[in-house]
């Protein structure tokens, strides 16, 4: 009997993941800092926001998962660790048993999740860029060094140089940006 052989099928490449494009510093989850001081951070820099400055994306009585500040929390510290698509997100969240029972199992989809973050993207930006800071001022285990750029934000500042805080502060800002330009990036070719 004779066997016809077929050309071999055509496989479509991988799906794009977050490791190809160029690292940026705060891709390199937690950045040089404990997980702990992470989370130290975001909490204060949540702390301050005034809930209704942000845009629901749920009704009032939706569970405390879809609540503004909540999921401000939620990506403030995702971003944070470098988990960027709303899908990454979604799956970190329905395996993290703490998460579903301080939220009574309930947790945002990726679709709510992509929401959030298009429509309060300056909060983010700005609650991100203060839980960063708030970050590298909590104290960090022995060897446990953070990013070169993010380690300058915790020495003190010579009374006569304010342009080097400023110019910190735009490069953590034009960093920021390219994170959140990333999570968009990927969830847009998720959705290819």
């Amino acid at each position: 009997m004779n066997a016809i052989l077929l050309p071999p099928a055509h496989k479509p490449p991988p799906a794009a993941s977050i490791h190809d494009t160029p690292p940026c510093p705060f891709e390199q989850p937690p950045w040089g800092l404990e997980q702990k001081a992470l989370v130290t951070g975001v909490l204060k820099a949540i702390q301050p926001v005034d809930a209704s400055q942000l845009w629901p994306i749920a009704t009032a009585d939706a569970g405390i998962a879809y609540r503004p500040k909540s999921l401000l929390a939620l990506l403030t510290y995702c971003y944070a660790m470098g988990i960027l698509g709303s899908q990454d997100i979604e799956h970190s969240l329905e395996g993290d048993p703490l998460f579903r029972l301080l939220c009574n199992n309930e947790f945002p989809n990726w679709h709510a999740i992509r929401r959030f973050r298009r429509i309060n993207r300056h909060a983010l930006h700005h609650t991100l860029h203060a839980a960063c800071l708030n970050a590298l001022q909590q104290p960090t285990p022995c060897g446990l060094q953070p990013c070169p750029l993010l380690a300058n934000a915790i020495h003190p500042w010579p009374p006569g140089e304010p342009s080097r805080s400023q110019a910190l502060s735009r490069q953590l800002a034009a960093l920021i940006d390219h994170l959140l330009e990333k999570a968009v990036w990927l969830d847009s070719v998720n959705l290819d």
